[in-house]
């Protein structure tokens, strides 16, 4: 059986459904409904990329960094824009 590590904490889990419900967990909604966001220490690795391009397109997210850098950022993208 694979074990599936979450990349922002250290659980781990042996469904690919559960891992995503968890991963939820990290981003929190923006008070705008547009978006979610979490700290940048919650993930280091993404919020280098984007500090490096500005944003990051991944995975049907546009990310960026906010509130000078300490925030990271995200809005869902339309089929059409990925």
């Amino acid at each position: 059986m694979r074990v599936i590590k979450c990349r922002y904490c250290t659980c781990q889990f042996f469904s690919q459904s559960d891992y995503e419900a968890h991963l939820k967990t990290h981003w929190k909604q923006a008070k705008n409904g547009e978006g979610e966001w979490m700290p940048c220490e919650l993930d280091l690795y993404l919020t280098e990329r984007i500090r490096n391009s500005g944003s990051l397109v991944l995975g049907g997210y546009r990310y960026s960094l906010i509130g000078d850098g300490k925030i990271l950022y995200r809005t869902r993208l339309e089929s059409t824009e990925y």
